[in-house]
């Protein structure tokens, strides 16, 4: 239908062309997102998502967030900083974490209309601390404990355009409290959110 809308009654030109793949691959991107996030929510709930528990150098697998979200973030005309360091080894299923890391980035710049993103790590004797800090909508201190409730939306972000199905921090949670992390937001409405993440080296 997108195809059909973009080409109209007139014939694109190669450039038009180009941004009509784009657009057609940006939005197969989402659906796959959308889809992964509703199955591994499902498997969370039923209690049978297995993890695979492996030592995992954690400055690579943060730091390959960092050109995807760079660029993410400069298309919205936000900056992106990261500051990861000696966050050295620990033991994680790395494919899951990511997906928990990746919701909680994607709320960032998805609800951060100016100003920047932060994504710090650093590494402690026994566990690694990461932050994600935004400078976006923020979230109502009486909405704060609801974050991590399967579909569920902080009012003052409603109205934003958005994609997902609200399982994003729900599954982050779960997954991070899966490794005996722990993840928590602090946020004043209108003044940005920050996120602490922390994973354990062995648990």
């Amino acid at each position: 239908a997108f195809l059909a809308l973009s080409l109209g009654a007139c014939k694109p030109g190669p450039a038009d062309m180009v941004g009509i793949v784009e657009k057609i691959s940006e939005q197969e991107g989402m659906l796959s997102h959308l889809v992964e996030g509703l199955i591994t929510a499902s498997e969370l709930t039923r209690g049978a998502l297995a993890f695979s528990f492996a030592k995992t150098d954690m400055g690579k697998l943060l730091n390959a967030f960092v050109p995807e979200f760079t660029a993410r973030a400069h298309e919205k005309k936000l900056e992106f900083e990261s500051d990861i360091r000696d966050v050295g080894e620990a033991h994680v299923d790395g494919l899951k974490l990511k997906i928990a890391i990746r919701h909680v980035l994607d709320n960032a710049v998805k609800y951060t209309v100016k100003g920047k993103i932060m994504f710090t790590a650093r590494g402690l004797k026994d566990k690694i601390e990461i932050k994600v800090h935004d400078t976006g909508a923020g979230i109502p201190k009486t909405e704060i404990t609801k974050l991590f409730s399967k579909f569920y939306w902080a009012r003052n972000v409603i109205g934003h355009q958005h994609e997902g199905a609200g399982l994003g921090l729900y599954t982050a949670k779960s997954i991070i409290e899966a490794h005996g992390g722990t993840i928590e937001v602090e946020s004043t409405e209108g003044h940005g959110t920050i996120v602490t993440i922390i994973i354990l080296r062995k648990h």
